[in-house]
C-alpha cells in the first residue's frame, strides 16, 4: 500500500487538528503497522501557512526514511516568491510534488463534495482524487464510477492524538467494509500511486 495523503504533526502552527509531536520513527511504526510500503507526506504547518521555513521542516523529516517517505511542498501561490520556492523544493530539496488542487483532489470532495470530484475526474484526464476521510458509500461510488487509473488513497495520519495514528488506522481497515472488488482495492492502493510516483 501507498499512502498518498499524510501529514508531519503541527510544529509551529497551533490548529484545532495539532496532535502530538512524534518523529519519523514513530510515523514509520504506524506505516509498517498498516502495511504502508511507502507515504506522501505533507507538511501540516505549510497547509496553514506555506513558507519556506515550513517545508525545510517537512524536509528534516523524510530525509530520515528517503525510501519511504516522499514530501510534497507547499506553496502560496499568492505570493511573489512562489516561482522561486516551487524550483527550490525541485532542485535543492529533491522534491517530486506539490499537493495542489485540482490536480489531485484530496478527500475525495468529503462529504459534501464527493459527487462533483467525481463529476470532474471523469471529465478530466489526468485528475486524480484521492479518497481520504470519504465516507464509505462515497467511495463505493467513487471506486465504481471514476477512471480506475485516477483514484487514490490517503489515511491522513498525522493529525491524531497520539503518535501511533490510531484513526489512521481504522481508515485502513475501513475498506474491508466497502464492497470493492480486490482489483479496485490493488489500483487504489498499490497500482494507481506507483505508476503516479513513478511518473514525477
Amino acid at each position: 500500500m501507498i499512502d498518498l495523503h499524510t501529514h508531519t504533526p503541527a510544529w509551529e502552527t497551533a490548529t484545532w487538528l495539532a496532535g502530538p509531536a512524534f518523529g519519523a520513527d514513530d510515523f514509520i511504526a504506524f506505516m509498517d503497522k498498516v502495511g504502508a510500503e511507502r507515504a506522501v507526506v505533507l507538511s501540516h504547518d505549510g497547509l496553514v501557512d506555506a513558507t519556506p521555513e515550513a517545508n525545510d521542516r517537512l524536509a528534516e523529516f523524510v530525509r530520515t526514511y528517503p525510501d519511504r517517505l516522499v514530501g510534497f511542498g507547499t506553496v502560496n501561490v499568492h505570493r511573489s516568491g512562489a516561482p522561486a520556492e516551487v524550483e527550490r523544493m525541485v532542485v535543492e530539496l529533491g522534491w517530486r510534488g506539490l499537493m495542489l488542487h485540482p490536480w489531485m483532489l484530496g478527500h475525495g470532495g468529503l462529504h459534501d463534495l464527493w459527487r462533483e470530484s467525481l463529476a470532474m475526474t471523469q471529465e478530466t484526464d489526468n485528475l486524480y482524487l484521492c479518497i481520504c476521510g470519504t465516507s464509505p458509500y462515497a467511495a463505493r461510488r467513487i471506486l465504481a464510477d471514476a477512471p480506475r487509473h485516477e483514484v487514490l488513497f490517503g489515511t491522513d495520519a498525522g493529525l491524531a492524538d497520539r503518535p501511533s495514528q490510531d484513526y489512521a488506522l481504522a481508515r485502513v481497515r475501513e475498506i474491508d467494509g466497502w464492497g470493492i472488488t480486490d482489483g479496485q482495492r490493488h489500483a487504489m492502493l498499490v497500482d494507481n500511486p506507483k505508476r503516479l510516483l513513478e511518473a514525477l
